[in-house]
């Protein structure tokens, strides 16, 4: 039987295991003795953290501590001597301007190499002495013709 880790004990007794952990540790909880006291022990810890009072803390010794921090660093950041000053920024990139040019290169030789469509090759359906019938893409065009 292999116990469950004491962090898991201690959170099972606050209540702030998931839900498939808090569910393996009820059921071995319930039939391991030494785990069961282990919680026990637990909850009682837990209790008497409750019921003690928290110490109130001295807002202005903290107020006074860290505005005194504050001046610290301010001060010391004074002793420093500047260092060179940053590099000035340059927009200019020279991966991304190589990028930008290979895409426009590739753009610009698919659309001048890019192959001819086929035209629509018009298809006779019917012809008669005075007519053609012509049937191009699905669409039919009857041309007529007037003999004098």
């Amino acid at each position: 039987m292999s116990h469950p880790p004491e962090q898991d004990l201690a959170l099972y007794a606050t209540k702030d295991l998931t839900f498939f952990s808090r569910l393996s540790v009820s059921r071995h909880v319930r039939t391991c003795q030494a785990c069961a006291e282990a919680l026990h022990d637990y909850r009682e810890i837990t209790a008497d953290l409750a019921l003690s009072e928290p110490e109130i803390p001295d807002w202005d010794n903290l107020a006074g501590e860290m505005r005194a921090n504050i001046r610290l660093g301010l001060e010391a950041g004074a002793c420093v001597p500047s260092v060179a000053p940053a590099p000035a920024v340059s927009w200019f990139n020279p991966r991304l301007a190589l990028a930008m040019a290979s895409l426009m290169f590739l753009l610009g030789a698919g659309i001048i190499l890019r192959p001819d469509q086929p035209k629509p090759v018009p298809t006779v359906v019917a012809s008669q002495q005075q007519s053609v019938k012509v049937d191009t893409e699905g669409v039919t065009i009857t041309n007529v013709f007037y003999m004098e």
